[in-house]
């Protein structure tokens, strides 16, 4: 199959959904369809691109969204020309939109135009997010933002979608409200699983301590991800700070994100910013070896749909220390890969006797690779794949 997927935010933004789209295009490819991305113009010279960004990623101009929160995201402009051109150059077979702005609206005006069917992701619960796109406006006028929201960007996706893919059960939970409507299925993110199992050197590893500033013998709790309010991390540095002030141990917190101020501002505050290490924008390739690099990986966001970076640190064997979630139902298994927590009082507790207890560490390592074999991307890959035959079969 020739499969078009449309999106506004790709690479190098790094977010869930990036990953998501980017495990399935490699699954899809690996399983031999012809995967080409449609997103919005990077600002990088051509030499730079490899030949799959080069050839399969197609970029249209785009202007950013106003919104600090919502930077990665662009907004793209004159979608009748943009479906022309793709319809002349492009013989897609399906359409799966991954976004409910310009470049969803793009898809279906490129699906009507070719007659192809097309399947929809619903990611983002955006009722979650309104707060940090405008206080006044959550505020004020929660209730008829997100109504007008729903109805002038979801439910016109929505519409004539054959199949609406969902990530969890807890989004598929919240169908109802978003206004979701048809066949919905629930179809978890795949990761590349190998990426993470694989040995890091130890002299790397000695090496970026050594950069970061960290001791030798100070243990980790590894904090990955963007850095934006409704992430929580200001609840992971205090529970920190209540539990680990002035011991051997660091806060590590690799990302970046509209967030990042405030959060260092509240480690000042606390008295810890000698503790807590900022390492800012870290490129998705070298991930791995942050998370080679930490002893626990702790995050207490309850805004995941899925919490894929949950499902990174134990394909690396990484246990993880999470709030409680019904995202993370199938993924983190108290005791056996990890630690769920209710609340910041519980978490600091957890942190203070899991810093001291490394042979319970030790256990948790021994079952977290395994613990997600599930979430492989050829099989997420081969679930979307059988959902395209079932589109092309509606096709009315």
């Amino acid at each position: 199959m020739k499969i078009g997927i449309f999106t506004d935010a790709y690479t190098p933004a790094i977010s869930g959904v990036v990953t998501s789209i980017k495990m399935l295009a490699e699954g899809l490819r690996a399983s031999g369809h012809e995967v080409y991305i449609f997103t919005t113009k990077l600002d990088m010279p051509n030499e730079e691109l490899d030949e799959i960004e080069s050839k399969y990623v197609v970029r249209f101009k785009a202007l950013d969204l106003p919104f600090k929160a919502l930077s990665g995201y662009r907004f793209s402009m004159k979608l009748n020309h943009k479906a022309s051109y793709i319809k002349k150059h492009y013989k897609l077979d399906v359409i799966h939109i991954q976004t409910e702005f310009s470049m969803g609206k793009l898809g279906i005006k490129v699906a009507k135009k070719m007659n192809i069917p097309y399947v929809y992701t619903f990611h983002t619960m955006y009722e979650e997010y309104l707060p940090y796109v405008s206080k006044v406006i959550d505020k004020y006028f929660h209730k008829s933002f997100f109504s007008v929201l729903k109805k002038m960007f979801i439910t016109p996706i929505n519409k004539n979608a054959k199949v609406i893919i969902v990530p969890t059960k807890k989004v598929f939970d919240q169908h109802e409200n978003y206004l979701l409507t048809g066949d919905i299925r629930i179809v978890p993110t795949g990761l590349d699983l190998d990426k993470f199992r694989v040995e890091v050197d130890s002299s790397e590893l000695k090496q970026l301590r050594s950069k970061l500033g960290i001791n030798d013998d100070a243990f980790i709790f590894l904090s990955l991800g963007r850095l934006s309010k409704e992430k929580s991390i200001d609840i992971v540095i205090r529970s920190y700070a209540n539990s680990q002030k002035g011991k051997n141990s660091v806060l590590l917190i690799v990302g970046d994100g509209p967030a990042s101020d405030g959060l260092k501002d509240l480690a000042k505050k606390l008295d810890i910013d000698n503790q807590v290490i900022f390492a800012g924008f870290v490129d998705w390739q070298d991930t791995i070896k942050y998370y080679k690099l930490g002893d626990v990986f702790v995050n207490a966001s309850k805004s995941e749909t899925q919490g894929l970076t949950y499902i990174e640190a134990l394909a690396s064997s990484l246990p993880v220390l999470v709030q409680s979630d019904e995202c993370l139902l199938d993924v983190v298994y108290n005791d056996y890969n990890g630690f769920l927590f209710d609340g910041e009082i519980e978490l600091a507790s957890i942190m203070n006797d899991i810093e001291k207890n490394k042979n319970k560490i030790s256990d948790l390592k021994k079952n977290c690779s395994k613990s997600v074999e599930k979430f492989s991307k050829i099989c997420y890959a081969n679930s979307v794949q059988q959902i395209y035959l079932d589109a092309l079969s509606k096709k009315e």
